[in-house]
């Protein structure tokens, strides 16, 4: 997709902002973030249960590192499996299975409609999200400034200060998709943006937790900050490991 924008064949392209690279190529600009949907994950469960309401050595369905240590927080008897396909197709796998759950982004299913089969929204201090969970990136060609005027008018400034604060403290940690690694910006009373990040190993035995706290308008350098405060308490030795 970015190589047909950098070569005009597409004016703009519309990505999930929690699946775009951390790193952009210099031709292209994210330009326009629109109103953020909800940012938790779900669980799907039989039975509706809520997930401290899961067997000790429940099976949960997920493919993300994140989650995984975040889960075996709580349930440290977890086993996990990876289940492929889209959305629907995924549901209807679990409910014919003998899996007790499956996690899921929020916004994903709200948009497909499926919000009857959530069991829990599970809060933030529970599972912390990905960077640019429930958000949408409108990425262009840097000196195209007709689409840039364009786009711009569907922008939302506080989910745009959050995702590049959330980004900022990604691509400063460079740890990749398989480092589990979580984070969230919130912006409160307009001008201040709290930041709060994980880095963890695969099995969630390490485990480092922070925040931050700043002006909004240095939302990447607050994300920035937090990544230095993470990798200075152990967080480096993390990532080299990977």
């Amino acid at each position: 997709i970015e190589r047909a924008l950098i070569d005009n064949e597409i004016d703009l392209a519309v990505h999930s902002a929690k699946d775009m690279s951390t790193e952009i190529p210099p031709e292209l600009t994210l330009a326009a973030v629109p109103l953020r949907a909800d940012v938790r994950d779900v669980l799907i469960s039989k039975d509706k249960l809520k997930i401290l309401e899961l067997p000790e050595k429940c099976t949960i369905i997920t493919g993300s590192p994140r989650r995984r240590v975040q889960v075996l927080r709580i349930k440290p008897e977890s086993r996990f499996e990876e289940m492929r396909g889209n959305i629907d197709t995924r549901i209807k796998k679990f409910f014919s299975s003998d899996y007790n759950g499956m996690i899921l982004a929020k916004a994903g299913i709200d948009r497909m409609g499926y919000d009857n089969v959530i069991s829990e929204v599970i809060p933030e201090d529970v599972i912390l999200p990905a960077a640019g969970q429930g958000a949408l990136g409108i990425e262009i060609r840097r000196d195209d400034d007709k689409i840039y005027k364009m786009v711009r008018k569907i922008n939302h400034t506080e989910s745009e200060i959050t995702v590049k604060a959330e980004r900022a403290f990604l691509r400063h940690l460079g740890g990749g998709c398989r480092v589990p690694i979580s984070v969230l910006a919130c912006v409160r009373d307009r001008e201040i943006i709290d930041v709060k990040g994980i880095v963890a190993d695969a099995a969630g035995r390490y485990y480092i937790k922070d925040n931050i706290s700043g002006a909004a308008d240095n939302a990447e350098e607050l994300g920035i900050n937090l990544a230095e405060k993470i990798l200075s308490a152990g967080g480096e030795k993390i990532i080299q490991n990977f």
